[in-house]
């Protein structure tokens, strides 16, 4: 019996860690090819790789939506079919600030608490109806309500996609003092 191993003649293709996918954070992608010695390329264009694209040496940072192709060449064999992984990052999405107590009509004055769900986010919000921005007040502490009004909200983070515009009517009808009597 005779066993005879002829060796392949075509780069095996490489594959992605982690795959293509969508992430909320930056993927620090490792290739590997399961032909020994074999060199890795790669693009991040959307172009196919040839002998002359960036050699593959440690993870590649994806921290931005991207199509990420790569080929394996090694000397004396054809080179590997191209592989692709698409890599969609999003932001995630900052939470809606509540109100404390939430809007509605009163008899007294109310000291409005504003939170986020998103731990480190920044609050800002307007009392004069005007949608808030990353430049308007910034929430630090419960905010006095005396007279009837809208206070709107929206939560900010670096790196996060701000919340939605949260919003609270607050009517405040002080109870009527009796007239007098001579």
């Amino acid at each position: 019996t005779y066993t005879i191993t002829i060796p392949p003649t075509i780069v095996a293709t490489p594959t992605f860690t982690p795959s293509g996918g969508a992430y909320t954070s930056a993927q620090s992608v490792i290739l590997t090819t399961a032909t020994a010695g074999a060199q890795i390329r790669y693009t991040l264009n959307g172009t196919s790789p040839t002998s002359r694209s960036t050699l593959y040496a440690s993870p590649i940072a994806v921290s931005t939506s991207t199509t990420l192709k790569a080929r394996a060449f090694k000397v004396g064999l054809t080179a590997s079919a191209t592989a692709s992984a698409t890599y969609t990052i999003t932001q995630p999405i900052v939470a809606t600030p509540t109100f404390t107590p939430p809007g509605g009509a009163y008899s007294s004055a109310q000291s409005v608490t504003l939170t986020t769900a998103t731990a480190g986010a920044e609050i800002r919000y307007t009392l004069d109806g005007t949608s808030p921005s990353s430049s308007s007040t910034l929430y630090a502490s419960p905010i006095a309500v005396s007279t009837s009004r809208t206070l709107k909200a929206r939560a900010f983070k670096a790196g996060s996609t701000d919340s939605a515009e949260a919003s609270a009517t607050y009517t405040i009808t002080l109870p009527i003092v009796a007239t007098p009597t001579f």
